[in-house]
């Protein structure tokens, strides 16, 4: 048994690369005890080395999220080593990036069954341990492409439009409950932001997704496998285009200090525009 005496208990899925790996480092930083559910044991094993080395306790639980038994069967062993779970973060997702006239029908199964069943998944699993205890969160990670469906990405486009009217009707059923348990979403960044018309998006957001760059041999394929790496390694939280990203965004800088921005907003608008240079 754990001790389970320091620190929260979460769960993030999908935490054997990308978002949910970041999720779970960030996570660990504080000093939680961090439940890891993913396919990949060779991604899960490296998430869970850097979820030690930051300060948190890591509990690796593979697990495919579009088996709900499974998950179910995850939840429990989190309790039981973890200690009652106080988050439950759903980030786990798997696509297939191509026009709609070539996806295969079980390819659309595949990746609805991980994209979006496996947030219901999740969200069945936390919801029956948290509820009866009326506190605890859910995170469910969401996407621009929730709410702007683009060319090439038709199956992860559905599977994240239907995340969000799944979360928003079960939030609305907790608050009239009048439970202490919350649900949310975290919208992460994209190529695409909703305000782009139809025309644009049929003019660019070909070009704008495509690189003339060949894929590297140990490109990750994960839609019906886990996508280890070659020779034990794991893929990480970054992928190959980390001298094209942006570590800071104004606006997530706008919407953390609102308060204060809107202070300085009614002295003036230079203190406004300081403080943004400022959150650069």
């Amino acid at each position: 048994m754990t001790d389970t005496d320091s620190g929260r208990v979460v769960v993030v899925t999908g935490a054997s690369g990308g978002i949910g790996q970041a999720t779970a480092v960030a996570l660990a930083r504080r000093g939680d005890r961090v439940a890891l559910l993913a396919r990949g044991e060779k991604g899960l094993a490296g998430a869970a080395e850097d979820v030690r080395a930051a300060g948190g306790t890591p509990l690796v639980v593979p697990v495919d999220v579009s088996d709900a038994e499974a998950v179910e069967a995850a939840a429990d062993r989190v309790e039981r080593e973890l200690g009652p779970v106080d988050v439950w973060c759903d980030v786990a997702f798997s696509t297939v990036f191509a026009p709609f006239d070539q996806v295969t029908t079980e390819e659309y199964r595949r990746v609805t069954g991980v994209t979006y069943l496996g947030f219901v998944h999740g969200t069945m699993a936390a919801l029956r341990r948290v509820k009866p205890r009326d506190r605890g969160v859910v995170v469910q990670t969401g996407s621009a492409l929730g709410r702007r469906g683009i060319p090439l990405q038709s199956v992860y486009c559905g599977a994240k439009h239907a995340i969000k009217g799944f979360t928003e009707s079960v939030l609305t059923e907790l608050r009239h409950e009048g439970s202490n348990v919350r649900i949310t979403q975290v919208y992460a960044p994209g190529v695409d932001t909703p305000q782009f018309l139809d025309w644009y998006l049929a003019r660019n957001g070909y070009s704008g997704q495509l690189t003339e760059a060949d894929d590297p041999p140990d490109a990750p394929v994960d839609l019906f496998s886990p996508a280890d790496g070659p020779d034990g390694r794991d893929f990480g939280a970054r992928g190959r285009f980390s001298d094209r990203s942006w570590s800071r965004d104004p606006q997530s800088w706008v919407s953390r200090y609102h308060g204060a921005v809107a202070a300085l907003a009614a002295a003036g608008l230079p203190g406004v525009a300081a403080a943004l240079h400022r959150g650069r």
